[in-house]
């Protein structure tokens, strides 16, 4: 502190700046660290504004070893005017609906615009992918192009080419949407440079990619095992399908803990299994409700994915700063 601006004892003359003995709980003018300047030195700064610039720790997690630079540069309140909080580790899915939609909205032009130029990517690649496949079947005898019928196997036209640039195009929307949305959950307005300003961005790609694989290419290949018998292929795939669908919950955290805090890739596994587990039900329901409105959405032409599937994303970084303790925007 100045001592210039020390106010006045109330209540007499006294003023601890000039008492230099040991009974002074202050410290007296002849400490060294009475004068110090406290300008910016951290919390209780007395010219200190908000914010991390100023002395303020990065948010986080209570003892998160990646909070202090996590979320650091996050404003204290979100372009909207909300304010922003610190998730306390439980997941409130219902609420990620209104939050996913009014994110969206506040910055059309990056989400919605963005959405149309990666489905129409999509959509080029997924027409070629079709075209590279079924050339593979045929020449492979799987596909006759003068019937337009397959053989009961079609194990043998599988082209995994075509099949992994498609997967490698989908993570890498699904981590460059996902680092758009955790930057909305700092309470920035979104902007096109958004979606790649993430360093995390290629680590999280790899990551992401790898639990793609495990989650959703390798079950898929089980039912083609069954050759001819599609009778047991199918009951397999449904069975499958409604695995995975309960195993998401302890699953479906893990890359973003990559991505938003730069963990490892085991500590990110441990992380995100455990912030799953402890908010299974919730994140299921969170599951469950975002896949009936996409369905919905998808009906008009699918032109309603083009606002359902960034504030899916939205909303997911939303509870996934519920879940590991960081900030997000008050709803």
């Amino acid at each position: 502190m100045a001592k210039d601006n020390y106010p006045s004892y109330p209540g007499g003359d006294y003023h601890p700046e000039n008492d230099n003995s040991s009974g002074n709980p202050y410290g007296g003018a002849d400490d060294p660290d009475y004068w110090s300047d406290d300008t910016d030195s951290g919390y209780g700064a007395s010219n200190a504004s908000s914010g991390p610039a100023n002395g303020y720790p990065g948010y986080g997690a209570p003892n998160d070893p990646y909070g202090s630079s996590g979320y650091a540069g996050a404003a204290p309140y979100g372009a909207g005017g909300r304010r922003l909080v610190q998730g306390d580790g439980k997941v409130r899915a219902v609420e990620s609906i209104s939050y996913g939609f009014r994110t969206v909205f506040a910055s059309p032009a990056a989400w919605i615009v963005g959405s149309l130029i990666v489905g129409v990517i999509c959509t080029a690649v997924f027409t070629v992918g079709t075209f590279m496949t079924m050339s593979t079947m045929a020449a492979s005898g799987a596909f006759d192009p003068e019937t337009a019928t397959t053989s009961p196997s079609v194990a043998g036209g599988f082209n995994p080419l075509a099949m992994i640039l498609f997967l490698l195009l989908m993570v890498a929307v699904q981590v460059t949407f996902a680092a758009a949305a955790l930057r909305a959950a700092d309470g920035a307005k979104i902007t096109f440079g958004d979606f790649f300003s993430n360093p995390n961005l290629g680590k999280t790609i790899v990551f992401a990619l790898i639990v793609n694989l495990v989650t959703g290419g390798i079950p898929y290949l089980i039912p083609m095992l069954y050759g001819s018998d599609t009778d047991i292929a199918m009951i397999v795939q449904m069975l499958i399908n409604l695995a995975l669908l309960f195993l998401a919950p302890l699953y479906m955290l893990m890359y973003l803990f990559v991505l938003d805090q730069g963990a490892s890739f085991g500590d990110a596994v441990n992380r995100g299994f455990q912030a799953g587990s402890r908010n299974y039900l919730s994140l299921l329901g969170f599951s469950l409700l975002w896949s009936l409105i996409i369905l919905v959405s998808a009906i008009p032409l699918g032109l309603g994915l083009l606002i359902t599937m960034p504030a899916y994303m939205a909303a997911l970084a939303y509870v996934f700063r519920q879940a590991s303790g960081g900030i997000y925007p008050e709803d």
